[in-house]
């Protein structure tokens, strides 16, 4: 019998992969693993710990990093936190990993009874949080928050992408105390760099302003509510001139939640708007308009002039005019690698009462205009992420106030170099 045979491809999965970015997503590999490896560098207290998943919730690099300070407990989820909580009670740091589901299933009452309860610094870092994975229905940990809140004395740690896992390991392991995190491992999106983000334990961030819809997230439902709202953001010019903020088609059923939100708000919106802002009339023809369309400066604008007067003032070097970049952005921070556009509010649909206006004659025509600026605008900021560059964007009605502008423009660019 001949025993050559072809060599089968070896078979892979979703979950194996281990990556919920979207394709084209900026990505950071092993963010959890390699921020552990950094820490544990100072502090021979951190041990590592898993049962029998390192490869799978990236501690392998901390098993490689420091292997006499890496604990392999085998497929046994209680034995891994009943050890976790006896290393300590001898003065160590152990971070275990394994799947959520397994070690808030199996092994509940050894967190609660023997962790919890003595109040153990123990870590759990646990992967495939809610659904996250392309394994069967075994793996699916959706109610592993709803466990672990009932846990008295137990932090839940819900990090939205890779930076804010990085943030959060030498804080957890700072805090006196048990943790739980819902790990994402493997290529993790990157998300929150864009806004000046920084991981407190504890405490909410705001990542964009607005007047109308409060959305509050957390974990990766975040990445998803600002998909959502980048989406909603292609706002709709209706027959009286009203912003209609309606859950579009296109939404992901991930920022499903966001998309109900904003359709029940709408009938309220819509009526505040109608009743705050007078009509705009457009008294020109045709040939008018064209030549007022013509005289209407595109660059220099008093907007521009504020933010590149408050930008210098803070010690922020920028250039003018790329016109080689996408959208041709105001200005750019060629260190930071910064694009900043700064948008007329009526001339880029701005969510505020100047860009709620549209003149009530030709309305065909400014709907269309608009929509095209509006369309621009949404399509540019993924293609700067391309090129390496963080799109940014100042309204015109946030340049009223120097003081708040100045804010705004360090929340966005960056904090100054210090002299």
């Amino acid at each position: 019998m001949n025993a050559v045979t072809d060599k089968k491809p070896r078979l892979t999965t979703s979950a194996m992969i281990a990556s919920i970015a979207t394709e084209g997503q900026r990505v950071q590999a092993a963010p959890f693993g390699k921020a552990l490896v950094a820490y544990a560098a100072e502090h021979p207290e951190v041990v590592g710990m898993t049962a029998d998943l390192a490869k799978y919730t990236d501690l392998h690099l901390f098993a490689q990093a420091y292997p006499e300070r890496f604990f392999q407990m085998g497929m046994a989820e209680q034995l891994l936190m009943g050890a976790a909580g006896g290393m300590a009670k001898e003065g160590l740091i152990p971070f275990a990993t394994t799947y959520a589901v397994f070690g808030t299933r199996r092994a509940y009452d050894f967190i609660h009874q023997v962790i919890a309860e003595e109040n153990l610094n123990v870590k759990m870092c646990c992967a495939l949080p809610g659904l996250t994975t392309g394994y069967g229905p075994s793996h699916q940990a959706t109610e592993d928050i709803a466990m672990m809140r009932g846990i008295p004395g137990l932090t839940i740690v819900d990090p939205c992408d890779a930076l804010d896992i990085e943030q959060a390991v030498p804080q957890m392991a700072a805090h006196n105390g048990p943790v739980y995190m819902r790990l994402l491992r493997g290529n993790v999106p990157l998300v929150l760099d864009e806004y000046d983000y920084r991981f407190e334990l504890g405490k909410a961030k705001l990542l964009r302003e607005g007047n109308d819809v409060l959305v509050i997230s957390s974990g990766i439902l975040t990445m998803r509510a600002l998909i959502g709202l980048d989406v909603l953001e292609l706002t709709f010019r209706v027959a009286n001139g009203i912003e209609l903020l309606a859950a579009s088609a296109a939404v992901s059923c991930a920022s499903h939640c966001v998309s109900l939100l904003l359709w029940n708000r709408s009938r309220d919106l819509c009526h505040t708007r109608r009743s705050r802002q007078p009509p705009m009339t457009d008294v020109f023809d045709s040939q008018k308009r064209s030549a007022v369309m013509r005289a209407v400066k595109s660059r220099d604008t008093e907007p521009e002039l504020k933010v590149r007067r408050a930008a210098h003032a803070l010690g922020l070097r920028f250039r003018l005019g790329r016109v080689d970049l996408p959208g041709k952005p105001d200005l750019v921070f060629p260190a930071r690698r910064v694009a900043l556009f700064v948008h007329g509010c009526f001339w880029h649909g701005h969510d505020c009462p100047r860009g709620a206006r549209v003149p009530q004659a030709n309305r065909a025509y400014w709907t269309a205009k608009i929509g095209r600026n509006m369309a621009r605008d949404t399509a540019t900021p993924a293609a700067l992420r391309r090129l390496g560059w963080k799109p940014a964007v100042i309204w015109e009605c946030e340049t009223r106030d120097p003081k708040v502008l100045s804010r705004l423009i360090v929340r966005r660019v960056g904090k100054p170099a210090q002299a």
